[in-house]
């Protein structure tokens, strides 16, 4: 990983699964910050710029897939992140046609996180 700072936004409903990531990240020098719902998401997004964002399926208010359009305008050099517990056929067709660059099942190994941050672009 570069010496340049990292930032992720990490959209997630679950408090635990946000933590969980950003207990990761930070291994990695990477700093977080996270939203519950999409409208708190696209705020932060804008202010925080993320290089990574992770966004989980269903939120409290719209599908993740629904916002990644709209946060790959807002950042659209980070690498996105779609996460989802469901096994939903097709599904990573669908979030790699909304602009997701990668699909993350839940639950999730470590080294899988790590496999998909690695080479982010520097900001």
């Amino acid at each position: 990983m570069n010496e340049h700072i990292q930032k992720a936004l990490i959209i997630d409903d679950e408090t635990e699964i946000c933590f969980l990531l950003a207990q990761i990240l930070k291994r990695r020098n990477i700093t977080s910050e996270y939203a519950g719902t999409i409208t708190d998401a696209l705020i932060i997004a804008e202010a925080f710029q993320p290089n990574i964002i992770f966004v989980d399926h269903r939120l409290p208010d719209g599908l993740g897939h629904d916002v990644i359009p709209i946060l790959r305008e807002k950042c659209p050099t980070a690498r996105i992140i779609a996460m989802t517990a469901q096994e939903i056929f097709d599904q990573k067709t669908q979030v790699e046609r909304c602009g997701a660059d990668f699909l993350l099942e839940k639950p999730f190994l470590v080294n899988k996180v790590y496999e998909l941050i690695e080479g982010l672009p520097v900001s």
